[in-house]
């Protein structure tokens, strides 16, 4: 009960933010113009030219402004109900997914609510928090077989941000049959075939995504950089900034907030990297259960870490998932050490392939129950 009356008191927070001034930062402009664009009926233009974003989040903001809640507090409190939205998809996910309790999944979107990247961008107009809705609920549907709602969300997330590309796996791993059912059987006789139109959808695919103008952004920004330096320095210096806002999104502290150099920045570098390899841990081995989850925080996390730009908003949309998959690493490098104290007292503790251990009685012990049993 305390943990429920401290996420409402969190979300009676967040609200706060709908009574002050409107922040804003260089894509939250280009939004708000687009915006003011689309509702005057002069198309989806920022200056008179189309831009990278896609349109989805500049369609929301042009029918809060048909709807006469074109001002701060309706932009905060169209944030508001994305992050309420993410928090009931990852309640959902974490119940019929990870199989936990109602108080542990609280607790985890309690700490969803104390991260400074949502609360920061929960009073910013940016597509962050309604892309992570349908991103998330999209998991959280194709993780409980709801095929048609996960397609929705996940054609939603496209619209609103490129980057909704990651769930295109997550949507194929839902939907693929079994292999012992009837048609993964005929599915394996022709996986030849499968293979080949595999292979071509994924070229077609790979074209149109490299004509979009994030990618070429992106190219240009490496030719730029590449042309003083070389081009593997480029993306290794990318790299370990990936992971500086990794680390920082995971100990919930700004690179700004800590004193400036190159000790806070390999710090957090290598809490990222810790992070990382802490999710990936969790990840493996990989279960049917929570195979969605995993699939999807693996796409996106090798999208984002090959991008040029760095910031800590981009784990956003993952960021939920990583503290599951990071807790459940710390079971798994924690139960050592519980099975040890274990054996001293209950006998040979040996952990089962599914982390669940499976205490074997010394052979004292079973005759002793035996012979109560037997006369």
């Amino acid at each position: 009960m305390s943990i429920l009356v401290f996420l409402a008191g969190m979300l009676f927070v967040l609200l706060l933010p709908a009574m002050g001034p409107l922040r804003l930062c260089e894509d939250c402009v280009v939004y708000l113009s687009v915006a003011d664009s689309a509702s005057t009926g002069q198309g989806f233009l920022y200056h008179g030219a189309p831009t990278r974003y896609p349109s989805g989040y500049p369609a929301v903001l042009a029918g809060l402004n048909r709807l006469g809640a074109g001002h701060p507090w309706g932009y905060v409190l169209f944030n508001w109900f994305m992050l309420t939205g993410s928090l009931i998809a990852y309640f959902v996910l974490l119940r019929t997914t990870f199989l936990f309790s109602a108080s542990t999944s609280l607790v985890f979107c309690g700490l969803v609510t104390l991260s400074f990247v949502w609360i920061k961008h929960e009073a910013l107009p940016v597509s962050d928090l309604l892309f992570s809705c349908l991103a998330i609920a999209a998991v959280a549907a194709f993780s409980t077989s709801n095929w048609w709602w996960g397609l929705l969300f996940a054609a939603l997330s496209v619209c609103v941000r490129a980057v909704g590309i990651a769930l295109l796996p997550v949507a194929i791993a839902a939907i693929w049959p079994p292999p012992y059912s009837r048609l993964g059987k005929v599915l394996y006789q022709h996986r030849r075939i499968l293979w080949i139109a595999g292979a071509i959808t994924g070229g077609t695919l790979g074209l149109l995504v490299s004509q979009t103008a994030y990618v070429r952004e992106a190219v240009t920004a490496l030719h730029i950089k590449a042309s003083s330096e070389s081009l593997a320095l480029v993306l290794a210096r990318n790299f370990s900034w990936q992971l500086v806002t990794l680390g920082e999104a995971n100990i919930n502290l700004p690179y700004n907030k800590l004193p400036a150099g190159p000790v806070s920045a390999t710090v957090l570098g290598l809490l990222g990297a810790l992070g990382l390899a802490a999710t990936f841990r969790g990840i493996w081995p990989v279960d049917r259960r929570t195979a969605i989850p995993a699939i999807y925080v693996l796409s996106y996390s090798m999208l984002v870490l090959a991008y040029v730009g760095h910031d800590s908003r981009y784990w956003l949309p993952v960021l939920p998932l990583f503290f599951v998959f990071e807790w459940r690493a710390a079971q798994h490098w924690l139960h050592i050490t519980c099975a040890q104290d274990l054996c001293g007292r209950r006998g040979n503790v040996s952990p089962s392939r599914d982390d669940r251990p499976r205490i074997h009685h010394q052979p004292d012990v079973c005759r002793q129950s035996l012979s109560r049993l037997v006369p």
